[in-house]
């Protein structure tokens, strides 16, 4: 849901899937520095990281699911 109301032109969707990327992943990269930069790798395009992180912090200010992911039982992500 959240990725679709951004409309960016990537589908960051796919690429979070395929670096098993969940909220728990999102949630402890955003406390860490280190592991922000590592964000750089999945979205390389500074604005689309930017509204990515920041609707990110909004669902979890809401109290709202980000997306859903689990690599290993082949379940797929919310949208």
């Amino acid at each position: 849901m959240v990725f679709h109301q951004l409309q960016l032109p990537v589908n960051y969707m796919e690429k979070f899937r395929a670096e098993c990327m969940d909220d728990q992943i999102m949630t402890m990269t955003l406390k860490d520095e280190d592991m922000k930069e590592e964000l750089r790798s999945v979205v390389p395009v500074t604005g689309h990281r930017i509204a990515i992180i920041n609707a990110f912090k909004s669902a979890i200010n809401a109290n709202q699911t980000f997306w859903y992911a689990c690599c290993t039982n082949g379940n797929s992500f919310s949208s």
